[in-house]
C-alpha cells in the first residue's frame, strides 16, 4: 500500500521527481504585506486567531516586525523568512495556544 507522508517534500515510499509535494501553502497574500507589519500582523490575527488577539500582543508582534527592514524589493528568501516569524509570533502566543 502506498501512502503519502504530508510532513515530506516527498513520499519516501516509490517517490519519483514528478510526485511533488503533499501539500503546498500558498503565501502569495501574505508575501504582498512584506514590509507592512501591521497588516500582516492583521491578517494572520483574522486568518489564525479569528480576530481574537489583544490590542497589545497585536503591538508586541507588529513592534518586532518593524525592526525587520525587509522590503517588498529584497530576496524572495528574505522575504519568505519575514512572513515566517509574523506566523511564527502568532502560533506561538498563549492568545493562540490556549483554547477559549
Amino acid at each position: 500500500m502506498w501512502v503519502r507522508a504530508p510532513e515530506l517534500i516527498t513520499s519516501p515510499d516509490n517517490a519519483t521527481p514528478t510526485d511533488g509535494p503533499d501539500i503546498v501553502p500558498d503565501y502569495s497574500a501574505e508575501l504582498a504585506l512584506v514590509g507592512n507589519p501591521s497588516g500582516l500582523i492583521n491578517r494572520l490575527n483574522l486568518l489564525l486567531c479569528a480576530g481574537q488577539l489583544s490590542p497589545e500582543t497585536v503591538a508586541m508582534m507588529v513592534n518586532a516586525l518593524s525592526s525587520d527592514a525587509t522590503t517588498l524589493n529584497g530576496p524572495d528568501n528574505a522575504k519568505r523568512s519575514y512572513v515566517a516569524k509574523a506566523i511564527m509570533f502568532v502560533m506561538c502566543c498563549s492568545e493562540y495556544l490556549v483554547q477559549k
